[in-house]
């Protein structure tokens, strides 16, 4: 089967699913974000059932989807915790591995818990000069490109 074929047309039928039912409900929610969220988990229930649906196709998927919720939550936190962009958006990278049915090593999930805590230090340290620039200059790789 041709799963990029398939994926593409449910996201579309999905999208327009989602974009009448956003006007029906008055919700506000992302329609592609859904419909790409809906397309991979679909996709990846469909593997653990047994089809042949590729990894990578879901993978592209799911890493779309890992973008858009890091972007989301860019915007909506203080920027105070923009310092924490990093190993969140590490974390959210072993997650989508994990859903997408592989297996977390330790070391890949030692240096994402290294990265949150080295954060984190920097964050409750952040009065010290020399750390509040360096927390400074972390918020502010991403803010402006």
């Amino acid at each position: 089967m041709d799963f990029v074929l398939i994926s593409l047309t449910v996201i579309i039928l999905l999208f327009v699913v989602f974009l009448v039912a956003k006007q029906v409900a008055g919700r506000e929610f992302c329609v592609l974000c859904a419909s790409v969220s809906m397309t991979w988990a679909a996709l990846l229930a469909a593997r653990m059932f047994g089809e042949a649906v590729s990894g990578a196709v879901i993978g592209v998927l799911v890493g779309t989807s890992v973008t858009g919720i890091w972007y989301a939550v860019s915007r909506n936190v203080p920027e105070r915790l923009l310092v924490f962009r990093l190993p969140f958006f590490l974390t959210l990278l072993l997650f989508a591995y994990w859903a997408a049915g592989e297996e977390v090593g330790l070391g890949a999930a030692g240096i994402v818990v290294g990265t949150w805590i080295v954060l984190y230090a920097a964050y409750a340290y952040r009065a010290h000069p020399q750390i509040r620039t360096a927390v400074r200059k972390i918020i502010e790789c991403c803010k402006q490109w």
